[in-house]
């Protein structure tokens, strides 16, 4: 089995154990990506808007906000990556609860560098 096939694996199991909403058809993209919600003191190409919602219960039986933290960011990421962006900048990240149901929103600008 290939790496990327026991990548795939590891992260659906762990995501169907977690019960998060997030879902990818690039989770074992290898590309480092630069995430920040600052500005670059470099020259770039804006590409487009990345952008993620998801929402997830809270409370003792709950997600973990950590964990959709992580799988809404990589959805960002994803998105970017697939623009054939460097990097995500100026990410803004939300979140609303009401009731123990939770939406989380991620997005940001999809840049290149020159």
């Amino acid at each position: 089995m290939s790496a990327r096939k026991k990548v795939l694996i590891m992260v659906l199991v762990g995501i169907i154990g977690m019960g998060v909403v997030c879902s990818s058809s690039v989770w074992a993209q290898e590309k480092k990506i630069i995430f920040t919600t600052m500005d670059l003191k470099q020259d770039y190409e804006i590409l487009d808007l990345v952008a993620w919602v998801t929402s997830f219960t809270t409370g003792f039986l709950g997600d973990n906000i950590t964990d959709v933290y992580n799988g809404c960011s990589r959805e960002v990421k994803n998105q970017a990556i697939k623009l054939g962006a460097d990097a995500v900048i100026g990410v803004q990240i939300n979140l609303q609860n009401v009731a123990g149901m939770s939406t989380m929103s991620i997005y940001g600008t999809a840049v290149k560098f020159k």
